[in-house]
């Protein structure tokens, strides 16, 4: 499914391709996609409850939305979720400064958050997820 402002993959990926982040995941077994910010859809493969992992700082939201369906209709279009996780104002913004991002990227900031960052669009970069992910990962979580 195309949507401008995540990346919602055809296929659910295992968690388990994350090095570090399974154990921040749960029961939340499978990744259904990511907003451009590199924070994770999750969903439970046992009773299809989805999950919002965030990933600075890591804190896992529990989401009273079930499967793939309701991701796609119910999830993405929630108010909260366009404001809070999209961020879609934000992404708009950032297109015009950082440009449009590639497969496998999001915006990152410098420095991040936890190390002093604010946030401001101007110290947004683009970068690879997985690196980022495995970045912050090891500077979060170990």
């Amino acid at each position: 499914m195309k949507n401008k402002y995540c990346v919602v993959f055809n296929e659910p990926k295992p968690i388990t391709e994350l090095d570090l982040w399974p154990a921040q995941a749960g029961r939340f077994d499978l990744i259904l996609g990511h907003s451009l910010f590199g924070d994770l859809f999750l969903m439970d493969s046992s009773n299809d409850q989805l999950a919002l992992l965030y990933v600075m700082p890591p804190e896992l939201n529990e989401m009273q939305f079930f499967g793939r369906q309701s991701f796609a209709n119910d999830c993405l279009e929630h108010e909260i979720i366009r404001e809070d996780v999209l961020c879609e104002e934000k992404v708009d913004k950032l297109e015009g400064v950082v440009g449009i991002l590639e497969e496998g990227e999001v915006y990152i900031p410098e420095p991040y958050p936890f190390l002093g960052g604010d946030l401001k669009i101007e110290s947004y970069s683009k970068g690879q997820l997985m690196a980022f992910l495995s970045i912050i990962g090891t500077l979060q979580l170990e």
